[in-house]
């Protein structure tokens, strides 16, 4: 059976990287979300604002689902790899993945962030 690995948002397959090459295994499968990495289509599951239960998000998200939301993503768009590595370390990323990932930010993952829905959580 395949081992297959699914990043969360912002990150793409990078990722795991490091991981997969401690993997003495040949059948590794790397999925990447839509828009993160992978074709855009869309995004289907949880909004930008709220889970149900007592989820708490990442300092990164939590800028995103803040009234400034929009500005700090088109402020990071362009921004220098380092600086955007940074941001991910800061929030758990591993340095090695997180400056792979820096590579792949855009304009696409930025919208695709953006593009989901403000939820307010459970009703």
């Amino acid at each position: 059976m395949p081992a297959v690995f699914v990043h969360g948002v912002p990150e793409t397959t990078e990722l795991w990287g490091p991981l997969v090459a401690e993997l003495d295994r040949t059948d590794v499968v790397l999925l990447g979300l839509p828009g993160f990495g992978s074709e855009a289509r869309g995004f289907v599951g949880h909004g930008r604002r709220g889970i149900a239960g007592d989820f708490e998000w990442h300092d990164l998200a939590k800028l995103w689902i803040s009234p400034v939301g929009d500005a700090f993503m088109a402020g990071t768009v362009g921004a220098p790899a380092e600086d955007l590595a940074a941001l991910r370390a800061g929030a758990g990323v591993p340095e090695a993945g997180a400056l792979a990932m820096a590579g792949t930010f855009d304009e696409t993952i930025a919208a695709c962030i953006l593009a989901l829905p403000l939820v307010d959580g459970p009703g």
